[in-house]
């Protein structure tokens, strides 16, 4: 099965917005906001585990932890308002560079909040990715959803660079409304990791066997060769340095919820 379909683009919704410089908007919504706490901490488990964490709103996202700014790498960014939200989201149709790594080794947790419009699960590349990372200096690690057998059924899934890819079978495929997924990676290809979709209990995982190609690096919302892009919108993006578990899973979905949501 090829998971390399033709770059996909479209209109971005309310793009006329972009030019309103993003930041203010949500920071109106901030102040005091019931998720506010979780919102600006870098340190969420007081274990400092969390080593990146990615706003992606505004015309400069940024990693909170070391202030290095989110670039374009390919595509148009759209930072478009989201219902009441009054935030800006980023990317919609772009691949974003997240410069240096702050963390690239066996455990690995990722964070994400992402967003699919009306029709968005059935349009698009076969394989979107959330996050495409490098591991151990080399290793491609694609953090994704993907259309594997090609008949609309969305799944989520790791796809280790050279060994195998697993997909895992999500809890809903909702369209208009976040959703939370935790990636947890144990070790390389190693079959206790888990996805947690809404903090809920670990998702079903299969391994689909091939070898995973392309090229590593640092992104959100696509790949380096400018392609696989992530059909929706992703909100922020935490990285930390050890397997989560359900419980802190479940402890992000219910503190760090995108405002509004």
């Amino acid at each position: 099965m090829s998971i390399f379909g033709d770059f996909f683009k479209k209109e971005a919704p309310l793009l006329g917005l972009q030019g309103s410089g993003g930041g203010l908007g949500f920071l109106a919504g901030r102040g005091g906001g019931r998720y506010a706490e979780w919102y600006d901490n870098l340190d969420p488990f007081n274990d400092g585990s969390q080593v990146g964490y990615w706003k992606m709103e505004g015309p400069t996202p940024q990693n909170e932890h070391t202030g290095t700014n989110v670039t374009t790498l390919y595509g148009t960014p759209s930072y478009s308002n989201i219902g009441d939200s009054q935030y800006y989201n980023n990317p919609e149709t772009s691949t974003l560079s997240v410069g240096p790594r702050p963390y690239e080794a066996y455990p690995i947790s990722f964070s994400i909040w992402c967003y699919k419009p009306t029709g968005d699960w059935t349009s698009g590349d076969a394989n979107q990715l959330l996050v495409n990372w490098t591991m151990n200096s080399s290793q491609r690690l694609s953090i994704c959803c993907v259309d594997w057998t090609g008949n609309g059924q969305w799944e989520w899934g790791i796809m280790y660079g050279g060994t195998n890819h697993w997909t895992f079978a999500p809890s809903s495929r909702p369209e208009n409304q976040w959703m939370h997924m935790v990636y947890s990676l144990t070790g390389n290809n190693d079959a206790g990791h888990r996805l947690y979709q809404n903090g809920g209990s670990a998702l079903s995982a299969t391994n689909q066997g091939g070898g995973h190609g392309g090229s590593a690096g640092a992104m959100i919302g696509g790949n380096a060769t400018s392609s696989e892009d992530w059909n929706g919108w992703i909100y922020n993006v935490r990285l930390f340095n050890k397997a989560l578990s359900q419980s802190e899973a479940n402890q992000l979905f219910v503190n760090d919820k995108p405002f509004g949501a």
